[in-house]
């Protein structure tokens, strides 16, 4: 894994005309290197795509982004999305619907603590660093955040059987 990070950077390095841009090399260097870390032990593919989305999104560019493969593309259409759609506020979730077809005990205008042991702040956070953080304008990330967390919800939890109680 770090062989290919080692090459995604080479290659932003060589070709990428803005990425010093919104920061120094130096930044780009501390970022790489704590992200290069991460990549220690064997994952998913799903993990590793996460650490490379959290390394474009410090370039800062909304033309840099990644694609998954076929095969992740399969595994994203076919996850299940997380039955709750929420609208962040700060650093809370809240609910704007409950898509269960069988269990209405969170209703909209609710208040999200915590989905499967994660409280919205870090959910927030991941979402931030890997989805988000490359667009430099404030116009429509809140309801980009909402779309990205029925499916990340989904994804990280995928060995969840529920989300409700």
């Amino acid at each position: 894994m770090q062989a290919d990070f080692d090459l995604i950077r080479a290659l932003l390095e060589e070709a990428h005309p803005g990425l010093y841009r919104y920061s120094t090399k130096s930044e780009w260097d501390a970022a790489c290197e704590a992200r290069r870390g991460k990549l220690s032990r064997a994952m998913a593919k799903r993990e590793f795509l996460a650490v490379v989305a959290e390394t474009l999104a410090t370039i800062r560019c909304g033309h840099t982004s990644w694609e998954p493969d076929t095969e992740l593309q399969k595994e994203i259409a076919n996850a299940r999305l997380f039955p709750l759609r929420v609208m962040p506020e700060r650093k809370r979730l809240m609910v704007l619907l409950n898509d269960t077809p069988d269990d209405r005990t969170v209703r909209p205008g609710m208040e999200l603590l915590e989905i499967n042991g994660h409280r919205p702040a870090e959910i927030l956070d991941r979402i931030w660093q890997t989805e988000i953080g490359r667009r430099r304008h404030y116009h429509g990330k809140k309801t980009i955040i909402s779309a990205v967390i029925r499916v990340a919800v989904s994804m990280v939890e995928r060995e969840q059987r529920t989300f409700l109680p």
